[in-house]
């Protein structure tokens, strides 16, 4: 993954991000809960701008999406 970042020039914020969409995507929620929790914290919502709603509604309200 490293080679693959410095060939892509992301910065942590983006790679959390995209790790947190790919957890998401794969139906892992815990992962992508604490890759997003991470990213909102560092960058604030701004992640979020142009990606998919449903994105930010699990980020908002992962109870619905999490289940124990």
């Amino acid at each position: 993954m490293i080679i693959v970042n410095n060939n892509l020039h992301l910065n942590d914020e983006d790679l959390n991000f995209y790790l947190g969409k790919y957890y998401f995507e794969i139906g892992d929620y815990l992962k992508a809960k604490e890759e997003w929790y991470h990213t909102v914290s560092i960058a604030s919502y701004s992640v979020f701008e142009g990606e998919a709603p449903r994105d930010i509604d699990f980020h908002q309200h992962h109870d619905k999406y999490i289940k124990n």
